[in-house]
């Protein structure tokens, strides 16, 4: 076997990419202690490998011929493209034999990139006792932080009794990973009590063992909760969220068929999608917060996630609230209980009150549509003569084959990947239960029910006109959702992660068993420990070639909110000591070597001010910005300089609850 850092792993693995057998990454690489090899971080190395054209690209474009593709503008290792403002303009636009075979060079990515992830996750196992600073875990709980304990029951994980404790689950309930394998463990423990025996306990991996996985790992359980719970910290301090959009790629975008190979798809381009899906999504979240739509109106808040489609391409929710909304709301409150109590006694008999929903949906039908836009050719009479040339006929044009291609619910049976319809004939999505209304109200749950005056509308997913245009008529979702009963679905929605299944393999029917079947009884997967944690994110890990070029290019899939939220924790005496003993900073230890003038804050309040830097500032010291901490200087804790700053934006900073 070749061990996964050896140089030797890669042209082995891949010998159609790496046909000259030259060597990959290695842990020589890492450390660059020779004077035969550069040093890189394996992730930097991946995203070279991923967009570093092929040599003499220069020779290659030059010398173009039809045996190199269907179009005498492809070779093998580029196109000629033209710009999308000058058509006129050409440019030859590199590639590489990682692009070009398509499907091995993805397989490549995602296998390369569980590479580096299994480095760190093996650092994480192997430095155990430096995580929990020399304190002996005795539970699933992160420093006695109740933001970082995770229900394993959630999980489908149910831990085993303390010594002595009795279960009647048996030894093998306490391992299964799931709820339905624990039920039936409990079932047959039940059974064996009445016939006087006792099921047999469930075989555990012997390389599986108690592990800690902490919230500053990507994508871990402790993370995602880390995030939902900075979320729910924002709308505790700023009000709840008021739009929800879910923003889609395109593959249609012109981006994508400029530079798109003749044999080849959106899919097998995972460098170009996240380029161009980042730029867009970058201008989105620009506009939205200097308040390009909803009237002008800027954003408090902003947080959004990136997730990827089942057949790959990336999308995002983003959440919001507006500055003026709730404002503009409550003065349409006012103004409609204003205009009932002028009412006479008989009027009001007839009519309710006004609510804030009343008020609320208002707001909701002037920038949020879920109706069939018109046709314009159709309207000619509305546009002037020369209405080819009229922008308002092409911008309305464009807004209505935009919604009826992209924007209209279409549903799928059961059978299918992701199907919308149960088996019941019911849409999971709530697509058989719209009706046609003359405005938008909410149901008891707080949802919006929008207006939908027409059969055709019944179907249309709702949109912002403006975000709907400026995102290149691709699909995005805009949901209002400032009624209080969305705000835990809504942020338990956001950071929910790959969804996890468990599958069972067996045979029932006559003759031999299929091969499948077959090697899995001669290399059956044994159960892990109840609190392998590291494990269990191993074995229920998702990634696809998007998420993992994503990752590679410097993107985050769970990128901080604006403005940002940090946490500081509680340590226990033994954790401060051995840190300190170890010359380690913590929140604590800076925080307790505050300058006198700062002594007035509070814990929160000093780290939503003030920074930790470990090296001298150019310029700025002179003044309240930066002070120096000079009782922990070296060698108190290995550097010359340990400054703070103050931060240059506004910063939210939550304490860990202490359980």
């Amino acid at each position: 076997s070749v061990d996964s850092l050896s140089d030797l792993y890669e042209p082995l693995a891949y010998p159609l990419l790496f046909t000259a057998g030259e060597r990959g990454w290695s842990q020589i690489n890492r450390k660059g202690d020779r004077t035969d090899c550069f040093k890189i971080k394996f992730p930097d190395y991946l995203a070279s490998r991923m967009l570093m054209p092929e040599k003499y690209l220069t020779w290659e474009a030059l010398h173009m011929n039809s045996d190199d593709g269907s179009d005498p503008h492809y070779g093998k290792y580029g196109r000629m493209c033209s710009t999308l403002t000058t058509p006129s303009v050409q440019f030859f636009f590199p590639s590489n034999r990682f692009e070009r075979n398509h499907r091995l060079g993805q397989t490549y990515v995602v296998d390369q990139m569980s590479r580096a992830l299994d480095q760190r996750l093996e650092f994480t196992r192997q430095n155990q006792s430096h995580i929990f600073g020399d304190d002996r875990r005795q539970n699933a709980v992160d420093d006695n932080s109740d933001d970082e304990h995770v229900d394993f029951g959630e999980f489908g994980i149910h831990l085993p009794p303390a010594a002595g404790a009795s279960s009647s689950s048996g030894a093998g309930g306490a391992a299964r990973g799931s709820r339905s394998s624990s039920s039936s463990s409990s079932a047959a423990a039940n059974l064996a009590a009445h016939i006087g025996t006792e099921p047999a306990p469930e075989p555990i991996d012997p390389r599986s063992h108690p592990t800690f996985l902490g919230d500053n790992f990507h994508g871990s359980p402790r993370h995602l909760k880390k995030l939902a719970v900075n979320g729910l910290h924002l709308v505790t301090e700023m009000g709840s969220s008021q739009i929800f959009l879910t923003a889609t790629c395109n593959k249609k975008w012109r981006e994508f068929e400029e530079v798109k190979w003749p044999d080849s798809d959106c899919f097998d381009m995972p460098t170009i999608v996240c380029e161009v899906f980042k730029a867009k999504l970058a201008a989105l979240l620009h506009n939205l917060k200097h308040g390009k739509y909803f009237g002008g109106d800027t954003t408090v808040f902003i947080i959004h996630v990136i997730e990827y489609q089942e057949r790959g391409l990336p999308h995002a929710h983003i959440v919001l609230r507006l500055k003026n909304a709730s404002h503009v709301i409550k003065a349409k409150f006012d103004e409609l209980t204003a205009n009932w109590n002028a009412l006479s006694p008989a009027d009001r008999m007839s009519q309710r009150p006004p609510t804030m929903d009343d008020a609320a949906a208002f707001w909701v039908d002037q920038h949020i549509c879920a109706e069939m836009p018109k046709n314009p050719e159709q309207h000619l009479a509305d546009y002037p003569e020369d209405y080819r040339n009229d922008p308002k006929f092409v911008e309305d044009l464009k807004l209505y084959e935009g919604i009826r291609t992209s924007h209209v619910h279409r549903h799928s049976g059961s059978h299918l990947v992701n199907g919308c319809m149960d088996n019941k004939g019911q849409c999971k999505k709530g697509y058989t239960n719209t009706t046609i209304r003359d405005k938008t109200t909410f149901s008891n749950e707080g949802f919006p029910l929008y207006r939908r005056r027409k059969e055709e509308d019944l179907l249309v997913v709702p949109y912002n006109r403006e975000i709907f245009l400026d995102w290149g008529c691709g699909h995005i979702n805009c949901e209002f959702s400032g009624q209080t009963y969305t705000i835990l679905y809504l942020y338990k929605y956001l950071f929910k992660g790959a969804t996890k299944v468990t599958v069972t393999f067996g045979h029932s029917g006559g003759g031999p068993p299929p091969p499948l079947i077959t090697a899995a009884a001669r290399h059956p997967v044994l159960a892990l420990h109840a609190m392998d944690e590291i494990g269990r994110y191993i074995r229920g890990r998702r990634l696809c070639s998007m998420d993992a070029m994503w990752r590679l290019m410097g993107f985050q899939t769970y990128p901080a909110s604006d403005p940002p939220v940090t946490g500081v924790k509680v340590r226990s005496p033994n954790f401060m000591l051995d840190y300190t003993d170890k010359r380690k900073l913590t929140d604590l230890i800076v925080y307790f070597a505050r300058p006198a003038v700062l002594s007035v804050l509070k814990f929160t309040e000093f780290f939503s001010q003030f920074t930790t830097v470990r090296s001298r500032p150019t310029r700025g010291i002179e003044n309240q910005n930066w002070y120096q901490l000079s009782s922990l200087d070296s060698p108190t804790f290995g550097r010359d300089h340990v400054f703070i700053r103050r931060r240059d934006t506004q910063v939210l900073c939550r304490l860990h609850s202490v359980a």
